[in-house]
């Protein structure tokens, strides 16, 4: 017989999800270079891409917001987490891995994924990343070099 959705969230509680967001921009421009199934043009792709990222959003918040799971839910940003090492390093202590114990670069190379951050900025019409952002801009992420301060007196 068919599961009630009701019948299933009994199963979250006590659970912690990771809830993965990636710029819609790269979302897009992957899609096209490697899914031979996407035939999308950039509205279909912004209405469909947009009404998921809502749907998304509000599970998120409203299973976050649930006291009786007694549930975590916690957003990842796709770029914090392939830029930052320091964003990645709390995720895995936050999960009780032990940082000392692991073999750094043994399943992550951050470096083979950097360039699907900005995998947009090289799309051949710009006009299609243009669209995404006026429709899907707060879903957009801007990534930002930082340098490191140094205290001057030090």
């Amino acid at each position: 017989g068919k599961i009630s959705k009701l019948s299933v969230v009994r199963f979250l509680e006590n659970s912690v999800f990771y809830c993965c967001f990636r710029d819609p921009r790269a979302n897009y421009v992957a899609q096209i270079r490697e899914n031979l199934q996407f035939h999308q043009d950039v509205e279909t792709f912004v209405k469909k891409r947009g009404q998921a990222l809502v749907k998304l959003v509000e599970t998120v918040e409203r299973y976050s917001a649930r006291q009786d799971l007694h549930c975590e839910v916690h957003k990842v940003q796709f770029e914090e987490f392939v830029l930052s090492e320091s964003y990645r390093d709390r995720m895995a202590e936050h999960l009780g891995l032990r940082l000392d114990e692991r073999a750094k670069h043994s399943k992550f190379k951050p470096w083979e994924s950097m360039r699907n951050v900005v995998i947009h900025q090289e799309h051949r019409d710009q006009s299609e990343i243009r669209f995404i952002e006026s429709k899907l801009g707060a879903y957009c992420y801007e990534p930002c070099l930082r340098p490191f301060l140094t205290d001057p007196t030090g």
